[in-house]
Parts: structure tokens; C-alpha cells; sequence
């Protein structure tokens, strides 16, 4: 009886060990199969993060430059505007009558002027397109310029649109100082221009002044009533960093995103993108790696296990068989 319970136990205690060898196998088959593919994945995750923010962060500075262009290109031509309407002889002459109908036809034509100004050397008002836009505190701002001057963007809530005046000196036989011709330049059209971008949902482009108030957004409230200057999306423009590095912008959301100063001002571009966007293309080639390693897992236990079974087996069949041998001898 002893005996029969001994040789139960042996046989019990060969079998787990059996087991403990096919499992051993199944390890070692599947830290194997698994260990190069995890380190591909992790690689070609990793590459493929890197490519689409290096794609992302080009993609916004190539719109943030041409934005600048555009807008550094627009506000030249302005200035040349002003400068070739004060080198006419009708403007030059400071006489009303004379003015009038050609400011009148300079404003209806260019359509970007909001009124046009005339000041005489002594700082007296000559001409005003619009009698009513020039207040009594408002001579401050239309005194005798000698060079070109650009002021500070403004925003009229009843117009609905920002705007900043331009002032050329106005010379007479060559150099003589007569006067200075102001233009109150509307921003609506070139501001569309700016603020439309193809990035995306949630892709913006925006303007902001040194002391980080909106001289331009697309939600018309925010402009010159809010101030992201303790935000990162305003530290970024004075700082040096990493342009790859993701950073929260004055919304509180993570953001890639680049800015860009326009020449002449103090106004800078800014071009931003969420991350979580901007990584859509990376979360769907995770999910896709992640279901090939489940499926690879799955595969790699079937055949681990066959290929083990095959292999243990034998091993099995000798060891029972020479245990046989050695108690028959």
C-alpha cells in the first residue's frame, strides 16, 4: 500500500515538473517572440512622435512667416500710401477745398481708411474725411509729424473692428514742413487674412502687442481686454526653447505653437495648435500597434505551446520509460 501511494507521489511530483518545464519553455519562447517586437514598436512609436511634432512645429512656422509677410507687406504699402498722398500737390497746398474731393476719392477707392486727417505745421486741424471721428480729446493724436509714425492698435466696440493710425510728414518745395496727413487704417480685411488659417480644428493664429494684449483673435472680446502676458504662449516669444516642446497657452491647453515678430512694430504672430490634435496620427498608430501585439501574443502562446508540447513530450516518454527500466533491472 505504501508503495502504491510512493510511486502515486513520484508520479504526481514527475508530472509537475513536466509542467514546470513546458512553462518554462512558454516563457523563454515568448520573451523571444515578444522582446524584439516591443523594441520595434517603441521605436517606430517613438520616431514616428518625434516626426509628427518636427512636421508640426514647420507647418506652424511656415504659416507664422507667411503671415508676417502678408501683414509686414501690407503695412508697407499702407505707409506708401500716406507718403505719396502727402507728396500731391493738393495736399501739400493745406487748402480744404482743394483736399476734400481727393482724400474723399483716396478713401472710397482703397476702402481700408476709416477717415483720412490733414494738420497744418502749426498743429491746426485743415481736413477730416470725418468731422465727427476727431473729438476734442483727440488733437493730442494728430500733431505736426516729421517721419513716418505708426501708433498703437485700438478697438471701437460700435465698429466692430480694430484699427491704428499712420502719419506721413507733408513737404512742401523740397523740405519745408507744411503739415502731416493721418490715416485711420481699419484692419477688418487684412485681419481675415491673418486669422484664417488651415490647421486643423483647432489651429489659430493671433496677434498680440509686447505687453501680451490681443491686437487680433478671432473672438473679437478678447481683443485689447485680455492679457496673456503671464502665459507660456507669451514667454515663448521672449524666450529661448526647444520649438519641439509642448507648452501651455493662455487657454490652459497643452499647444505646439511658434510666434514671430513684425518688422517695424511691436506686434508679434502667433500660430499655436493643440498637441492632443496635433498626435491624433500617432494615437491611431498606437492603437494599431497595440492590437498587432495582442495578436501576436495570442499567436505566440499557440505556437509556444505546440511547439513545447511536441517537445516535452518526448522528453516525457523517455523519462517514464526509463524509470520502468530502472525498477524492472
Amino acid at each position: 500500500m505504501l508503495c502504491e501511494i510512493a510511486k502515486k507521489a513520484e508520479s504526481l511530483h514527475g508530472t509537475g515538473r513536466f509542467f514546470n518545464l513546458r512553462a518554462k519553455m512558454l516563457f523563454i519562447f515568448l520573451i523571444l517572440a515578444l522582446a524584439p517586437l516591443a523594441v520595434i514598436g517603441w521605436f517606430s512609436l517613438k520616431t514616428t512622435e518625434d516626426l509628427i511634432v518636427s512636421m508640426v512645429v514647420r507647418q506652424l512656422e511656415n504659416v507664422a512667416v507667411d503671415k508676417v509677410a502678408i501683414l509686414e507687406r501690407w503695412l508697407e504699402e499702407r505707409k506708401a500710401d500716406l507718403m505719396v498722398i502727402g507728396a500731391t500737390s493738393l495736399v501739400q497746398s493745406m487748402e480744404p477745398e482743394l483736399i476734400a474731393p481727393y482724400l474723399g476719392l483716396i478713401q472710397k477707392e482703397y476702402g481700408v481708411y476709416r477717415h483720412l486727417v490733414v494738420v497744418s505745421a502749426q498743429g491746426d486741424l485743415v481736413f477730416n474725411t470725418q468731422p465727427s471721428a476727431f473729438g476734442a480729446g483727440d488733437s493730442h493724436r494728430y500733431i505736426v509729424r516729421k517721419s513716418l509714425y505708426l501708433s498703437d492698435i485700438t478697438y471701437e466696440p460700435e465698429a466692430n473692428e480694430s484699427s491704428f493710425l499712420i502719419a506721413a510728414p507733408v513737404f512742401a518745395q523740397g523740405d519745408r514742413l507744411v503739415g502731416t496727413i493721418y490715416g485711420s487704417v481699419g484692419t477688418n480685411k487684412i485681419i481675415l487674412y491673418v486669422l484664417n488659417v488651415s490647421l486643423g480644428k483647432t489651429g489659430e493664429c493671433y496677434l498680440v502687442d509686447k505687453d501680451g494684449r490681443f491686437l487680433a483673435h478671432k473672438d473679437p472680446h478678447r481683443i485689447l481686454t485680455e492679457n496673456i502676458s503671464q502665459s507660456e504662449s507669451f514667454r515663448n516669444i521672449f524666450e529661448k526653447r526647444n520649438q519641439n516642446e509642448p507648452y501651455l497657452d493662455y487657454r490652459g491647453i497643452e499647444v505646439l505653437g511658434t510666434s514671430m515678430k513684425v518688422a517695424g512694430t511691436d506686434w508679434y504672430i502667433v500660430v499655436e495648435q493643440d498637441r492632443e490634435e496635433a498626435f491624433q496620427s500617432a494615437g491611431i498608430l498606437k492603437n494599431v500597434l497595440y492590437l498587432t501585439l495582442l495578436l501576436f501574443i495570442g499567436c505566440a502562446l499557440m505556437l509556444t505551446w505546440m511547439i513545447s508540447y511536441h517537445i516535452v513530450r518526448p522528453i516525457r516518454s523517455l523519462s517514464k520509460y526509463a524509470g520502468i527500466i530502472g525498477e524492472s533491472g
